[in-house]
């Protein structure tokens, strides 16, 4: 697994490191510019130790259950698309309409196209 949604992993680990980093600066610059606030924020996490420690590993548990998700997903659609692309094995001759223009509403080729296909192939050999 390269890339996750079309974009590199190591693309989105920089641009996660660079997020992390502001926000670690503005909550940093927060704390110091308004003490009582952040003293207020902090105050419960020595009273309640067992309530934070949960809390953090519910935040941290659901991390995982949503990266178990992404790399499931991605090795489903893997597996797929290689069963069926060995099931269809070798091709050897691909059918397809010349272009838009004879059949602009859709994928089809003229009806008279396949007659005179099917005589063609119907033939002694």
């Amino acid at each position: 697994m390269q890339e996750l949604f079309g974009v590199s992993l190591t693309t989105i680990a920089i641009v996660m490191l660079v997020l992390f980093g502001i926000v670690a600066v503005v909550v940093v610059t927060l704390a110091l510019r308004n003490r009582i606030m952040f003293k207020l924020g902090v105050r419960n996490i020595p009273k309640r130790p067992i309530q934070t420690a949960l809390i953090v590993f519910g935040l941290m548990l659901s991390t995982v259950l949503i990266t178990a998700a992404f790399s499931t997903g991605d090795t489903v659609v893997y597996t797929i698309r290689s069963l069926a692309t060995d099931a269809l094995g070798n091709t050897d001759e691909v059918v397809a309409a010349p272009n838009r223009e004879t059949a602009p509403d859709s994928g089809y080729f003229d009806y008279a196209l396949f007659d005179r296909i099917s005589e063609g192939l119907s033939g002694p050999r």
